[in-house]
C-alpha cells in the first residue's frame, strides 16, 4: 500500500490498482502507458469500443420496443360449432309478392274438375309479363307502394329543386304557374312555323315576323266584353277574382286557366277548304281583300286575314281575299291547277276559282286564343287578354314566363307511371347538366346563331352552305333574352332563311323541335362531312339527347322516407323473398328442413336475410357429428317470369324496398352470411351465390390468441351488443279482401302524409302484428367490426343528430335519436337533413378507415376458415330436364297442394311443358317449340341457386402469438454486448463496487483530517501561508492506515 519511499498513497493509487486488476479490457494497458502517446493511442481505442457498445445497445432496445411477436399453429383441442348460417337473397321484391296470384277457380276446375290436357295447363300456368294477359298485373298493394314513391317524389321534389328560389316575381316553378307574381303584361303571338316564297327579291321582301308580342288589357275589361258578349259565366268568374281596375298583368288565377276558355274560343287552323269559283270572292260573306296582287306566301295571307277575325282565306296566283263563309259554293278542285307566283310547288287557284282555305276552327265565337310556340313547355302558364288593333275582338294568349331553375344539387326528373306525365316532365327540364349522352360537353345555346362561323373558323372551307341565316328563334323552358348558358334543354329553334346558291327562295323553317333535353357538342364541327349543306339538315346532324336521372335514383330522402316512416322490415315482410316461393329443398345431417326452421331477419345492410335456426338439429349432437353434418339449401330466387323478364317497376320497387344501390341481383342468387355462434351477420362476411350455380362451403373452426403489446394492443374482453333486427317466422298473405280495400284507399288518397300512415297501418295489420319482433337482438361475441361500425355511426349522428338506415344501429340509440327521415319521429323532410344525409354518406369510407386505425381487435376469438368451391347446377339440357322439373314442381306442392303464387306457377309451366315436349314423337318436335323450350329453361336455371355447408376438418388449428423478443432475451444480448466490446461482466461490477467503497473510505479519512486541522488552527495556533511537502504527506497517514486495516481483515 505504501510508496517505495514509504510515502502513503493519494486518491489516484486505488484506480490505478483497479485498472491493473480489473477484467474490463483496455483499462489496464492505457493505465500503464508513461508517455502522452500512449495514452492517446488507448484513450481512443476505449472512446471506438465504447461508441460501438452503444450503438449495439440502441439498436438491441429498438428491437425490444418494437415488440415482435412470434406465431405459433398448433391442433386446435376447440369442439367443431357449427356456425350462424344467413341466406340473404339480392332481389329485394320478388314475382309472387308482387303480382297478383292466380285464379283460383281457374286452377281447381281446369287441375280437377274439367280435367284439361297437359297444353290447356300450360296456358292456365303460363307466366309471360309480354304476353298482355289481364290477370298479369302488379297487385293492389304494390301499385299503393308505388303510389305513396310518387306522391312523395313529387312533394319533396317540389321543395327541394326550388327551395333557394325566393322571389316567385322571375319566375314559375309549375305548369299552372299559379304562383306567380310578375310584372310581365305581354302576350305572345304566333305566326306559322313553316313559310316558303320562291324567287323574291331579297332586298324587298321584308317576311312577317314568327313571334309577336301584344300588350294585355285589363282583366276586369276583359270580363265586361265576355258579359257584352253574352258569355256571363266566365265573365262572372273572373270578376270574383276581384282584381283592381287597373290589372293587367300575366296571371294564372287558381281554378280559372286559359283552357276554361278554350270552349268559347276559336283556334288558328291552317287546312284545305276546297276550290271554289272566283265569284265567291264578290260575295257578301267574303267582302275583303289583303292583296290586289303581290302576295308573298300564304302565310301572309292567312295572317292578313287572321288579324281581321276571319274564318277562310281565298287565292289566286298573286291575290289574298278573306271571308267569313264558304256557305253555298260548290267544290270544283279540277279548275285550280295555277301555281302560285311565290311558290311553284303550292296551287292558287285558276283564271275562273280561288283555292280556299280555313284558318280559323269557328270564326263566331267571342274569344280567339292564338297560336302558341312550337316549345309545349311555354304553351300554358299565366296569360291575359288582348284585343285586336283593326277587329277590336277579344284575344287570349299565354305570357311565356320562364320556368325556374332546378337546384343544382337536386337535378333531376321527377318520376311517372304514365308515359305522358314524364315526357311533359322531360320537356319542362331546367337542371344544370351540359354534357351529352355520349360524354361530350355542350355549346353555349348564344353560339348557335353564328354557328356558321363557328364552322368556318374550324373546317375553312371544307363546308360551305347552301342558305344564310336571316332570322333565329331559340327557345328554352327558362331562357331569356341575352342570356346565355349550355346546359342541356328542351328547345325550339326556328329559322329565316335566304338560299344563296341558284334562286333567292326565302324559307322559314322548325330547325329543331326537342321536348326532351338536348344541346349542341362544343366539337359539333369535328363529325361533319365536307359538303355543302343546308341549315335545317346541319341541326339534325348536330343535335344530340342528354341523360336526365329520375329523383327517386339521386335523391336518398324520396325512397329512405318511406322505408323509415313505415319500416323496411314491413317493407320486406310484404314484399320481399317469401321462403313459400323461395326454398325449393333443405335438409341438414340428413334430416328435412323445411321454412319453419328459418327466421326472418330485416337486415340493415343485406335487406331481409333467412337465418337458419339450427338449433332442433344441433341440440344433441357432439362435436364429431356436428363435424360430419351438411347443411344444404335450394333456393328460388323468383326473380323474373318464366321467360326471363321482369317488370318495367322492378328499379322503383327495389329502392323504396331496400336500401340497395348497384346490386347486380340478375347474376348472385342470394348472400350466404356464415359466421360463428351468436356473432353479428356483418356484410362483409358475405359470400355471393351466383344464379345456375352450386357452392360448397367448407369450414375449420380455428381459435385464434393475439398478444397485446403497446405498438399492436387488443381487447383482452368484449361485452355483447345488441342491435335493433326487426324478425318474423310467418309469411303475410299478399292478397285479401282486407289488403285491397287498404290498398284503394292509399291509391285514391291525394295527402301524402295520410299515404304514408296507412301504408303502415296496412302493413302492420297483416295477419296481425304479434308475429314481428322489432325488439333488439343481443349477440354475444363483438369483434372489431363492432367497434368500426360504432365509430362510424357516431360520426354520422354527431352530425347529423339522427340514425343513417343503412347501418346496423345499436338499440339504446333509440331512446334519444331516430332515423333521418322518420317523418313520424321528426315531422317535415327539410333540405338541411338532406344535404347532411348525403354529406354522411360520401364520408362513410372515410370513416371506416380511420376507424380501422382506432378499434382493436379482441385477444381471443374463433372464427372459420373457410374455402369454396362452385360449379354449374342444375345443368339442365333440353327434355332430359323431365324428371328434375317434376320433383322441382312437385316440391312446390303440383298436385297435392298447389300453390296460386306466380313463381310457383312457373315452375308448373315448364314442368307441364317439358311433359308435353317429351310426349311428342321428336319428328313432330318444332324447331321452334324446342327452341322457346330451351329458352325457358334456361331462365328457369337462371333462378335456382344451391348452398351446402359442412366442415373440412373435425380439428381446427390453434394460432397464439407470444413475444419474439421478452425483457430476459435483451438482458442476456446486453450482456454479450458488454462483454464482446469490452470484456465487462459480472465480476467487473463488483471489483466497480470496490473500487467506490475504497474511495468513499479515503475520502472520509480526507476531511476528518482536515477537520481536526481547522480546529487546531481555531484554538490559537498560528496558520501559515504554506506547508512543507512531508507535513502534506502526513496528513493523509490516518487515511492509509484506515484503508490498511481494512485490506489485512
Amino acid at each position: 500500500m505504501g510508496s517505495s519511499s514509504g510515502a502513503p498513497e493519494g486518491l489516484s493509487s486505488p484506480v490505478k490498482r483497479f485498472c491493473g486488476y480489473t477484467t474490463a479490457h483496455g483499462l489496464g494497458r492505457f493505465s500503464e502507458q508513461s508517455n502522452l502517446i500512449g495514452r492517446v493511442i488507448w484513450v481512443s481505442f476505449l472512446l471506438a469500443t465504447y461508441s460501438g457498445f452503444a450503438y449495439h445497445l440502441s439498436t438491441l432496445f429498438e428491437r425490444f420496443l418494437q415488440a415482435p411477436v412470434l406465431t405459433k399453429m398448433t391442433v386446435s383441442t376447440l369442439q367443431f360449432e357449427f356456425p350462424d348460417v344467413y341466406i340473404c337473397p339480392t332481389n329485394a321484391v320478388t314475382m309472387s309478392r308482387i303480382f297478383k296470384k292466380l285464379p283460383q277457380n281457374e286452377v281447381t276446375f281446369g287441375e280437377f274438375f274439367l280435367k284439361k290436357s297437359v297444353e290447356e295447363k300450360i296456358g292456365i300456368y303460363s307466366f309471360d309479363l309480354s304476353s298482355g294477359r289481364y290477370d298479369l298485373e302488379l297487385n293492389d298493394m304494390t301499385k299503393a307502394l308505388l303510389s305513396v314513391l310518387h306522391s312523395m317524389e313529387e312533394i319533396i321534389m317540389s321543395y327541394f329543386q326550388f327551395f333557394d328560389i325566393a322571389d316567385a316575381a322571375k319566375c314559375r316553378r309549375t305548369p299552372s304557374g299559379e304562383e306567380y307574381s310578375g310584372n310581365v303584361s305581354s302576350a305572345v303571338v304566333y305566326g306559322f312555323t313553316t313559310m316558303t316564297v320562291t324567287s323574291i327579291n331579297t332586298s324587298a321582301f321584308t317576311p312577317s315576323p314568327y313571334r309577336g308580342v301584344k300588350q294585355c288589357m285589363r282583366w276586369n275589361d276583359a270580363a265586361q266584353k265576355l258579359l257584352s258578349l253574352g258569355e256571363s259565366g266566365l265573365a262572372n268568374r273572373l270578376l270574383a277574382l276581384n282584381f283592381s281596375d287597373s290589372e293587367s298583368r300575366c296571371r294564372s288565377p287558381p281554378g280559372l286557366p286559359l283552357s276554361e276558355f278554350f270552349p268559347i274560343a276559336s283556334r288558328s287552323v291552317f287546312r284545305h277548304a276546297g276550290c271554289l269559283p272566283l265569284a265567291l270572292t264578290n260575295s257578301s260573306s267574303f267582302n275583303f281583300t289583303c292583296y290586289r296582287g303581290g302576295l308573298s306566301s300564304l302565310e301572309t295571307c292567312a295572317e292578313c286575314c287572321g288579324r281581321r277575325s276571319f274564318q277562310y282565306m281565298a287565292i289566286s296566283r298573286q291575290d289574298c281575299f278573306c271571308g267569313s263563309s264558304i256557305g253555298g259554293y260548290e267544290n270544283s278542285s279540277s279548275v285550280c291547277n295555277a301555281s302560285c307566283l311565290h311558290d311553284n310547288s303550292a296551287i292558287c287557284g285558276s283564271e275562273t276559282a280561288v283555292t280556299v282555305l280555313q284558318i280559323r276552327d269557328n270564326g263566331s265565337r267571342p274569344l280567339h286564343v292564338a297560336n302558341f310556340s312550337d316549345l309545349d313547355a311555354i304553351s300554358s302558364g299565366p296569360y291575359c287578354f288582348f284585343a285586336d288593333e283593326l277587329s277590336d275582338k277579344l284575344n287570349a294568349a299565354f305570357c311565356e314566363i320562364p320556368y325556374c331553375q332546378i337546384s343544382r344539387t337536386y337535378d333531376c326528373i321527377v318520376s311517372s307511371e304514365d308515359k305522358l306525365t314524364q315526357q311533359q316532365r322531360l320537356s319542362r327540364y331546367t337542371g344544370r347538366r351540359n354534357v351529352t349522352s355520349t360524354g361530350r360537353r355542350c355549346m353555349p345555346w348564344s353560339q348557335l346563331s353564328t354557328i356558321e362561323q363557328v364552322l368556318k373558323a374550324r373546317r375553312g372551307s371544307e363546308v360551305g352552305f347552301m342558305d344564310e341565316v336571316r332570322e333565329m328563334l331559340i327557345q328554352t323552358p327558362d331562357r331569356l333574352e341575352g342570356e346565355s348558358d349550355n346546359y342541356c334543354r328542351p328547345v325550339s329553334v326556328v329559322v329565316d332563311s335566304v338560299n344563296i346558291h341558284g334562286p333567292k327562295d326565302f324559307q322559314r323553317f322548325s330547325a329543331i323541335d326537342s321536348e326532351v333535353p338536348v344541346c349542341i357538342p362544343e366539337d359539333f364541327w369535328a363529325n361533319i362531312p365536307s359538303i355543302t349543306i343546308k341549315f335545317g339538315y346541319l341541326f339534325n346532324m348536330i343535335f344530340q339527347t342528354c341523360n336526365v336521372p329520375l329523383c327517386y335514383t339521386e335523391v336518398p330522402s324520396v325512397t329512405a322516407t318511406i322505408r323509415d316512416s313505415v319500416g323496411e322490415h314491413l317493407l320486406a315482410r310484404q314484399f320481399g323473398s317469401d321462403l313459400n316461393a323461395g326454398l325449393t329443398e333443405c335438409s341438414f345431417a340428413g334430416q328435412k328442413c323445411t321454412k319453419d326452421d328459418f327466421l326472418n331477419v330485416a337486415h340493415p345492410q343485406l335487406g331481409m336475410c333467412h337465418k337458419f335456426l339450427k338449433q332442433r338439429f344441433t341440440a344433441n349432437m357432439t362435436s364429431t357429428q356436428l363435424a360430419e353434418s351438411q347443411l344444404s339449401i335450394k333456393y328460388f330466387t323468383d326473380s323474373t317470369d318464366s321467360k326471363g323478364q321482369t317488370v318495367s317497376n322492378i328499379d322503383k320497387l327495389t329502392r323504396v324496398v331496400r336500401d340497395s344501390r348497384g346490386s347486380d341481383a340478375t347474376q348472385v342468387a342470394f348472400k350466404a352470411v356464415i359466421v360463428p355462434d351468436s356473432s353479428f351477420p356483418w356484410a362483409s362476411n358475405g359470400v355471393n351465390v351466383a344464379t345456375a350455380q352450386r357452392m360448397d362451403v367448407h369450414l375449420r373452426f380455428d381459435k385464434y390468441s393475439r398478444l397485446s403489446t403497446s405498438s399492436r394492443p387488443c381487447l383482452e374482453t368484449t361485452e355483447p351488443i345488441t342491435y335493433r333486427l326487426p324478425s318474423w317466422k310467418l309469411f303475410t298473405s299478399n292478397e285479401d279482401s282486407g289488403v285491397n280495400s287498404d290498398a284503394q284507399e292509399i291509391m285514391r288518397s291525394s295527402n301524402w302524409t295520410l299515404k304514408l300512415s296507412m301504408l303502415r297501418n296496412a302493413l302492420l295489420k297483416l295477419n296481425g302484428s304479434s308475429a314481428l319482433t322489432v325488439s333488439g337482438s343481443q349477440f354475444k361475441v363483438s369483434d372489431r367490426e363492432n367497434c368500426v361500425n360504432t365509430y362510424v355511426v357516431e360520426k354520422f349522428t354527431n352530425t347529423c343528430r339522427c340514425l343513417p338506415g343503412m347501418l346496423p344501429i345499436q338499440e339504446e340509440r333509440f331512446k334519444k335519436l331516430s332515423y333521418c327521415f322518420d317523418m313520424y319521429s321528426r315531422g317535415n323532410i327539410s333540405a338541411n337533413t338532406e344535404k347532411c344525409y348525403i354529406e354522411q354518406l360520401s364520408k362513410i369510407t372515410q370513416y371506416h378507415f380511420e376507424a380501422m386505425n382506432e378499434c382493436k381487435s379482441p385477444c381471443s376469438k374463433t372464427d372459420f376458415s373457410t374455402r369454396y368451391i362452385t360449379y354449374p347446377w342444375p345443368n339442365l339440357l333440353s327434355v332430359q330436364s323431365l324428371d328434375f322439373l317434376k320433383k322441382l314442381a312437385s316440391d312446390f306442392g303440383y298436385r297435392h297442394d298447389i300453390s296460386l303464387m306466380r313463381g310457383a306457377s312457373s315452375i308448373y309451366y315448364l314442368y307441364l311443358k317439358a311433359q308435353n315436349l317429351s310426349d311428342t314423337p321428336v319428328i313432330n318436335r318444332s324447331t321452334e317449340a324446342i327452341q322457346s323450350f330451351e329458352s325457358e329453361l334456361a331462365a328457369l336455371q337462371n333462378r335456382l341457386a344451391q348452398l351446402t355447408v359442412q366442415a373440412w376438418q373435425s380439428r381446427g388449428h390453434e394460432v397464439s402469438e407470444e413475444e419474439a423478443y421478452p425483457a430476459k432475451n435483451l438482458v442476456a444480448d446486453i450482456g454479450g454486448a458488454l462483454g464482446l466490446w469490452s470484456g465487462i461482466s459480472i465480476l467487473t461490477i463488483c471489483e466497480l463496487l470496490e473500487l467506490f467503497i475504497y474511495l468513499g473510505q479515503a475520502l472520509a479519512a480526507r476531511v476528518q483530517a482536515q477537520s481536526r486541522m481547522q480546529s487546531k488552527n481555531a484554538d490559537g495556533q498560528p496558520e501559515e501561508s504554506a506547508r512543507p511537502e512531508s507535513e502534506m504527506v502526513a496528513l493523509d497517514t490516518d487515511a492509509i492506515q484506515v484503508q490498511q486495516r481494512v485490506a489485512s481483515s
